[in-house]
């Protein structure tokens, strides 16, 4: 593991077209008194972070966030919106940590629980390249923990045609990935990408056993 005391770089992916929800900016949908990003950082409370917002649009207002907490906002090396990886490829480059979170910006029920038991399963297993998330029926590929190592592989994977390139899950089949069971609290991966989905989130619970 990195020093307890270093802050650990959070990729939160936040350059995506939302077009599911009316092609708006995911990160600033507002929800309550918050936003997807707030929340979303939220989530990193009483775990010292780093963040490295991957966006493509409202740049300075990503960047007012993250430089509060010591980070910084990253796009696209591509500019045609190549999803998840090509946000993690141009954030690869920046990475100080040995071990790196990546969350989506559109989970906005996750909880503190989430970081506290990805650290503790890296503590018990460390010679592993990283963790993802279950929700006990579905591996959560893009809410993990990796190592600064594994994701640096990333630029030259992305160099591939994108018409062959593999996603998420087919890049992390070449890694040595363990799963963390949070079959308990489900509720933190729902996805919320549409107006519908929106309308029914409910931060009853986002905390979950130790």
């Amino acid at each position: 593991m990195s020093s307890p005391h270093q802050h650990l770089d959070t990729i939160v992916l936040a350059g995506g077209r939302g077009e599911r929800m009316g092609g708006q900016d995911k990160g600033w949908v507002s929800l309550g008194n918050t936003t997807f990003i707030e929340a979303t950082l939220a989530a990193f409370t009483g775990t010292p972070i780093r963040p490295l917002i991957s966006a493509n649009r409202n740049l300075d207002r990503y960047r007012e966030i993250a430089g509060g907490l010591g980070g910084l906002v990253v796009q696209d090396l591509d500019t045609s919106f190549r999803g998840p990886l090509g946000g993690l490829a141009a954030a690869s480059v920046h990475l100080q940590s040995n071990w790196v979170f990546i969350v989506p910006c559109d989970s906005p029920q996750l909880g503190p629980c989430f970081a506290k038991r990805m650290l503790a399963a890296a503590e018990a297993e460390p010679g592993v390249d990283g963790f993802m998330a279950s929700d006990g029926e579905r591996t959560q590929p893009l809410h993990c923990l990796l190592r600064k190592s594994a994701l640096q592989q990333l630029p030259n994977f992305m160099a591939i045609p994108r018409e062959r390139q593999p996603g998420m899950m087919a890049w992390a089949r070449q890694l040595t990935i363990r799963e963390v069971n949070f079959s308990d609290s489900a509720q933190m991966f729902e996805n919320v990408n549409t107006p519908e989905a929106l309308a029914s989130v409910r931060f009853a619970d986002r905390q979950c056993r130790e």
